[in-house]
């Protein structure tokens, strides 16, 4: 359990909550734990979501790169970190597993326990709900983590929902750095004015980008579209990760470095501009 900068008991807790911590959703959630709270910051991340424009508190690497996995999946409408357990479904929980519920440092108070992410997404019109712990693999060796997380499963499929504990070596580093680009240069795309000018040639774009035959990477691509259509440098480059990102446009990002991904990989969605949000 990490340190804090908080002195817990109930009393914090019945605060917490009173202040709306660990409740909501999309835009309006509020993360149990957040930074701040920390004695440490570690390798704490603030990520921003595209989907609901909330900054999300990840508490390591692990955890933003399972995030920035999660939030990239089209059928993903939220994520929502350190979501907490009802104390009472898993003190009752530990119980029936003859495990000790975890109490916090230094105190006889029984910790509120909080799932790494809860991702919602929206399956055939329904909202389906599922936990994820995200942990470095050395914690399969440390029993009171993996009591921990036993715990966490079955409160978890009390509440009909599913439970998986991703370690960092299931992780595929080089498909999370494309989405961390992909993320940068939408980014840089998203002013009023990029946005304009891409409205122009989004489906210019697909077009071309498909239909071309000539083995290109993605990036010399985009240099020859930049210099085609009289823009800037590194617009194209831009649009097509926007693209990439919203929908229109979908690639195996696991194989090589964005600007390196061949264009012979990329599918077409013209139909799938809308980015669907939680409720």
């Amino acid at each position: 359990m990490p340190g804090y900068r908080i002195k817990w008991n109930e009393r914090k807790i019945a605060e917490l909550r009173s202040e709306g911590a660990g409740q909501g959703s999309g835009a309006s959630y509020q993360p149990w734990l957040q930074s701040h709270m920390l004695s440490s910051q570690g390798r704490t991340h603030r990520e921003p979501s595209w989907k609901t424009g909330r900054t999300h508190h990840l508490f390591s690497d692990v955890e933003h790169r399972l995030f920035l996995l999660l939030e990239w999946q089209r059928d993903v409408v939220d994520v929502r970190e350190q979501y907490p357990l009802d104390r009472e479904l898993t003190k009752e929980v530990a119980l029936s597993l003859n495990l000790r519920h975890p109490v916090y440092p230094g105190t006889k108070c029984p910790a509120v326990m909080t799932v790494d992410l809860m991702v919602t997404r929206l399956v055939n019109g329904e909202y389906v709900y599922e936990g994820y712990d995200a942990k470095r693999a050395e914690e399969a060796k440390n029993q009171v983590s993996m009591d921990k997380l036993e715990i966490h499963a079955t409160a978890l499929r009390a509440m009909g929902m599913s439970h998986t504990v991703v370690f960092h070596t299931e992780i595929p580093l080089r498909t999370v750095r494309n989405i961390q680009w992909i993320r940068s240069a939408a980014a840089l795309a998203g002013t009023e004015q990029c946005l304009n000018e891409f409205d122009r040639h989004k489906e210019m774009f697909v077009t071309e980008l498909c239909e071309q035959e000539e083995m290109q990477s993605f990036f010399e691509f985009c240099r020859a579209y930049d210099k085609k259509h009289g823009l800037p440098q590194d617009s194209a480059f831009r649009l097509g990760c926007w693209l990439l990102q919203y929908g229109p446009l979908s690639a195996e990002l696991g194989l090589q470095r964005m600007p390196d991904v061949p264009i012979s990989s990329f599918v077409s969605n013209q139909d799938s501009m809308e980015v669907r949000h939680a409720v």
